[in-house]
């Protein structure tokens, strides 16, 4: 789960953004990974990459900062030990 610094996005500008990641089959188990991307997918359905390097610090929780568009859509696409999710 995403948690906007102010309470809601803000497009245009930086917004500091905390996030919770658990995993697929336990909504209480935490998981920690090293090596998370942000990526955007533009209205054309073209994606980038906008952040590099976001991880956990503890227990499935961390924080980074960027700046959305308001004519894209986000995800976090994080490795855990040789498989992908999203």
């Amino acid at each position: 789960m995403f948690y906007p610094e102010t309470g809601v996005w803000a497009n245009d500008v930086k917004n500091k953004v905390y996030f919770d990641a658990w995993s697929n089959s336990y909504l209480s188990e935490n998981v920690d990974f090293t090596k998370g991307k942000l990526i955007e997918i533009s209205t054309t359905g073209s994606e980038v990459v906008v952040y590099n390097d976001i991880a956990t610090t503890h227990r499935g929780k961390g924080s980074f900062v960027f700046t959305p568009s308001s004519e894209a859509t986000y995800y976090l696409e994080v490795s855990l030990g040789g498989s992908n999710g999203v």
